[in-house]
């Protein structure tokens, strides 16, 4: 005879709301610590590190604070040793995507949805002042913010967004430290939403 399964109740919404809940507070003790947080992490069922080996470019939207251009930023966005170690390449802008990619959106507004689209989004220029200072020292308020996708054929497998305190860009040289960590934790050695153990 078998036992019978006892249904689990949804989810309440504040369980739902806990990982943003989190993310909302270790940000600014990161901030004040001067640290780097990965936050938001999705890591879909088309998430296979496999595809990774034979290299997937960068799609680079938008400009860092520091105002490093997209070559600068791939350069610098080195991938982890067991990824291989080396930068990606740069997706070039207009050039046609392929079925694999990452994107890293500096654009506020910019979703994984847009940064994964084949045709890539035209981020909107700001609405705030312009600064009159050269562009490698014109500062932005406020951390470096990003968001990071695996694109599999146009949708977005894997997205995670990353806060960081410790980095203006690329030109210094605590961005790739920042981009190590983030890559650590979107692109992990094993699929997590295919390794749960059964209920």
């Amino acid at each position: 005879m078998t036992s019978p399964r006892i249904a689990r109740p949804p989810a309440p919404a504040w369980a739902l709301l806990a990982p943003v809940m989190a993310a909302a507070a270790c940000a600014p003790l990161a901030d004040r610590m001067g640290a780097s947080l990965v936050h938001d992490l999705r890591i879909g069922a088309a998430y296979d590190p496999a595809m990774l080996r034979a290299g997937a470019p960068l799609r680079v939207i938008g400009t860092p604070p520091d105002g490093a251009a997209p070559e600068e930023t791939a350069r610098a966005a080195r991938l982890p040793a067991r990824l291989g170690g080396r930068a990606p390449a740069l997706l070039a802008p207009g050039a046609p995507a392929p079925a694999v990619f990452m994107a890293l959106s500096f654009a506020p507004g910019v979703g994984a949805e847009a940064a994964c689209a084949r045709t890539p989004p035209t981020p909107q220029p700001s609405t705030a002042p312009q600064s009159t200072a050269p562009q490698s020292t014109a500062a932005r308020p406020g951390p470096l913010r990003a968001l990071f996708a695996l694109c599999v054929g146009g949708r977005p497998a894997v997205e995670a967004r990353l806060r960081s305190a410790a980095t203006r860009g690329p030109r210094d040289a605590g961005f790739s430290r920042a981009m190590t960590q983030l890559f650590l934790a979107a692109l992990p050695e094993r699929n997590p939403a295919l390794t749960r153990p059964p209920r």
